[in-house]
């Protein structure tokens, strides 16, 4: 069996599900809640999913994949991650604060956790990369929206 391992860090919580590749049944999973609300109680994103992924260390992960909020203009499908992908991911943070660090921390976890094994990013912005220009388009002066690359992505692409 192909068990693929989706891991969705988000900004306070992190859900995971283990799937069967070939079937895309749930195998099992969970969610670790209230991240961030509560500064004593002593456990961050990073360390939730250290405890999370070493908890995994056994399973026969195949594949990892990972909601990542912002893709920007760079990336408008799964994408394998690499050293230059994370990289790009970190600079797309300033797009959406709350969540791509957190995804990040989620993706540089994983490859440690399970070196060898692929990760894939999934895009919640990707999706809505086809929106027809009008659409995608703010009312502003265009030199300032080619200056500043401002587009309407729309989220929770993924969901659809």
């Amino acid at each position: 069996m192909t068990v693929v391992l989706v891991l969705n860090a988000g900004s306070s919580s992190i859900k995971w599900r283990l799937v069967d590749g070939q079937s895309g049944a749930a195998i099992r999973g969970g969610t670790v809640e209230r991240l961030g609300h509560d500064a004593s109680e002593g456990t961050g994103h990073s360390a939730a999913i250290r405890d999370l992924l070493a908890e995994l260390r056994h399973e026969p992960v195949a594949v990892i994949g990972h909601r990542v909020v912002h893709g920007g203009s760079k990336f408008d499908t799964a994408t394998l991650v690499t050293d230059e992908v994370e990289q790009q991911i970190e600079e797309l943070a300033a797009l959406a604060p709350l969540h791509n660090s957190v995804n990040l921390a989620g993706i540089r976890a994983a490859r440690a956790a399970f070196p060898g094994t692929p990760n894939f990013a999934v895009f919640d912005t990707a999706f809505h990369r086809t929106l027809l220009p009008a659409a995608a388009s703010y009312a502003l002066p265009a030199g300032l929206v080619r200056r500043h690359q401002i587009r309407r992505y729309g989220f929770h692409g993924i969901s659809y």
